[in-house]
């Protein structure tokens, strides 16, 4: 199974392309019944880098961790000076706060 990127390093700079060729992989064992022989990636240097296939149960914890960590609740990333005005006042609807943060941000119209 060979996959091609635009990446010119595949090993230390994108260990995510390595991961991503090894889930192609499960998920073809687990549909195909049958390991692939190989796992490969054609990156930008115009190179194939062989990717060293490792156990299903390994590639099962890595992407339950993966999965783990995007279950996890988060908050938004917005400025605090649109964040603190809005936030003191109870008494702004939803609108009102909008039209703070459209025209706070450079996404404001003239």
């Amino acid at each position: 199974m060979r996959d091609a990127k635009l990446a010119r390093q595949i090993d230390q700079a994108h260990p995510e392309i390595i991961w991503q060729l090894r889930l192609y992989g499960w998920l073809y064992s687990q549909i195909v019944k049958q390991q692939v022989a190989r796992l490969e990636v054609y990156n930008g240097a115009g190179e194939v880098i062989a990717i060293e296939p490792i156990a299903d149960d390994e590639v099962e914890q890595e992407f339950t961790r993966y999965a783990r960590v995007i279950e996890r609740p988060t908050t938004p990333m917005v400025p605090q000076d649109i964040v603190f005005p809005l936030s003191r006042d109870a008494t702004r609807n939803e609108n009102d706060c909008i039209h703070d943060i459209l025209h706070r941000t450079s996404f404001a119209r003239e």
